[in-house]
């Protein structure tokens, strides 16, 4: 076993978690101290008359659905959002949205209220979601004005 494939069940057992990477605490390895989150999959989020996102856009991304009704792979943008309470959270643009939210946004506070249903716009026996989308002018603390978030690494220390 060379000592790169030991390494993480030495670091585990420094850490004192018998294996379980996942965990949060604090290792030492080396010098280097070393703090774990956990990382949870983004749940997804359904829009209905009333319901409000608020947030950080963290991420957008295409994705293929399949359409269920024809069975035909389709192209969507994928949002995700980190809440105010912490949870992370994602959901498929509709043509509202995506014209309305870009990739500029990505660090920005997103405000999404679902309005209700057009019921004269209507596709496959569903009518079309009509939104109101707030966009804050400036980027969340923690994000550079570019969308990315910023590091320790990008503060320069004299």
């Amino acid at each position: 076993m060379t000592q790169a494939a030991n390494y993480p069940n030495r670091f585990a057992q420094q850490a004192g978690n018998s294996g379980d990477r996942g965990a949060a605490s604090t290792a030492v390895s080396g010098a280097q101290a070393v703090n774990w989150e956990d990382r949870k999959m983004p749940e997804k989020f359904d829009f209905a008359e009333g319901v409000v996102l608020v947030g950080v856009l963290i991420d957008i991304s295409a994705r293929q659905l399949k359409d269920p009704r024809t069975g035909v792979l389709k192209r969507t943008n994928q949002y995700t959002v980190k809440e105010q309470e912490g949870d992370t959270v994602f959901f498929f643009g509709t043509y509202q949205i995506d014209a309305q939210m870009r990739p500029a946004d990505i660090g920005h506070y997103v405000s999404i209220v679902c309005m209700g249903e057009d019921k004269n716009v209507e596709r496959g026996g569903n009518a079309m979601k009509v939104f109101q989308i707030k966009v804050s002018k400036e980027t969340a603390p923690g994000w550079a004005a570019n969308g990315t978030p910023i590091t320790d690494e990008d503060i320069p220390f004299i």
